[in-house]
């Protein structure tokens, strides 16, 4: 098991966890700011955790939902209170009701995951702040300290998966409910170059094309795009919201997805790595 040290205490309200893997710290910190991966281990076997936002940057929020095998969910987020890349990162965490607002029946607590290179590998500190005694308590009832040693466990499947955080995957649509979907690829590009070449017109009018013969809907569509650093490369999210089934299932049979991907090929090929 990765976790090597749990620790209870009740003088700070804390509970720390000592997690090993026999990777870099930079596939450590990949793991947790691609929602696709992080999804993948965050949340208790039979619990699995659904990221429909996750902007890992200082001030940005994360919400994602917990599905149990009986089709009860919990529905909880995170406030990105700081951000060092590859260091370490805080967040808020708290429970949510179903449109995504604080449960204020449920406790929050204060989160901060602390990443440093050792001899075998790298190592996370995960320190979870309580706001006093009968909140953590009832996170330990819930079964907090069972379902971390979960976690890291499966954090250890995924960073020996090599396929998951290939820099070459393709476009990728996620469907997350009946009018929402996530497209995410990564783009061979820092932040700052791939966050010009959407928002400056001369250089959207060289890649922002899809294939030949396609036009903009004229229906509402709402695009919530994050840009993430990953490595060398952006880990690019979008968060599409459809205002129905209809249409985001006739968008989605188009081909939408090879549209974006012959659009990121030019991205990368005239705009990013210009000849």
């Amino acid at each position: 098991m990765p976790v090597t040290s749990i620790t209870h205490n009740p003088a700070t309200l804390t509970i720390t966890v000592v997690a090993d893997f026999p990777v870099p710290v930079q596939r450590l910190w990949n793991a947790y700011v691609d929602p696709r991966q992080l999804e993948r281990f965050w949340g208790p076997p039979g619990y699995p955790a659904e990221f429909t936002r996750h902007d890992a940057a200082e001030g940005g929020r994360s919400d994602y939902t917990m599905t149990g095998p009986e089709g009860d969910v919990s529905h909880c987020y995170w406030q990105w209170l700081a951000v060092e890349p590859r260091t370490s990162f805080e967040v808020l965490e708290s429970f949510a009701t179903a449109d995504s607002s604080p449960d204020a029946q449920m406790p929050s607590m204060r989160m901060t995951v602390a990443f440093e290179t050792t001899q075998a590998g790298s190592r996370t500190t995960t320190t979870t702040h309580f706001n006093n005694v009968d909140e953590l308590a009832t996170l330990v009832d819930m079964g907090m300290e069972e379902g971390m040693r979960h976690s890291m466990a499966q954090m250890g499947e995924v960073l020996a998966d090599l396929r998951s955080f290939s820099a070459d995957l393709p476009v990728t649509a996620q469907i997350l409910s009946d009018t929402k979907v996530r497209i995410s690829r990564l783009i061979n590009g820092s932040v700052d170059t791939v966050w010009r070449a959407h928002h400056e017109k001369e250089l959207l009018q060289q890649w922002l094309l899809g294939p030949e013969g396609w036009s903009m809907p004229g229906e509402s569509i709402i695009n919530e795009t994050t840009f993430t650093p990953v490595a060398k490369a952006t880990l690019l999210t979008i968060l599409i919201t459809y205002p129905n089934i209809e249409l985001r299932d006739m968008v989605l049979a188009t081909g939408m997805t090879d549209g974006m991907e012959a659009s990121y090929v030019r991205l990368e090929t005239k705009v990013l790595l210009p000849a």
